[in-house]
This record gives structure tokens, C-alpha cells and sequence, in this order.
């Protein structure tokens, strides 16, 4: 914001930076949830691989907490003032 970048600006940022992390989380977590459960169940007699639907709740779960916790990052982000955040640099 000393800068010149609004309050809107830097929430967008920090958003965008959080959602890119949760993307990258979940494009390397989904595939190996998956390959873990099909491991354990040929590894285990009488248990059976979580279906989609168990899946996608938990990815949705993960979601929610992801709000969260961007929330908070993008108000405190948006918080700091910019003189302190000079005179810290």
C-alpha cells in the first residue's frame, strides 16, 4: 500500500498467492490420496478404496479450511500500515 496498490489490491494478492498454493496442494495431494488408498486396500483383507464421493468431501472440507485461514491472511495484509511496513524493510 506505500507503494501505491489499494487495500482491495493487496487482499487480491494475497488471495491469489493463497489460492495458487491450494491448487498446487491439491493437484499433488487428490492423485496421492488416491493411489495410497488403492496401496492399503490390496494390502489389507476386507477394506475398500473411498469412492468419489468421500473424496470430494474431504477435498471440500480442505476448501472451507482454506477459506479460513485466507481470510484471515488477506485482513491482516491489508491491516499493516504502510509507514511501519517502510521503516521494518
Amino acid at each position: 500500500m506505500a507503494l501505491g496498490a489499494s487495500r482491495n489490491g493487496v487482499q487480491w494478492m494475497v488471495l491469489r498467492e493463497s489460492l495458487a498454493m491450494l491448487g498446487l496442494g491439491f493437484a499433488l495431494g487428490v492423485p496421492a490420496a488416491l493411489a495410497a488408498t488403492r496401496l492399503t486396500a490390496s494390502m489389507l483383507y476386507g477394506l475398500t478404496p473411498a469412492g468419489p464421493r468421500q473424496h470430494s468431501g474431504i477435498t471440500g472440507r480442505d476448501g472451507g479450511s482454506f477459506d479460513g485461514a485466507a481470510l484471515v491472511q488477506r485482513a491482516a495484509a491489508a491491516r499493516v500500515d504502510p509507514m511501519v511496513a517502510l521503516r521494518y524493510e
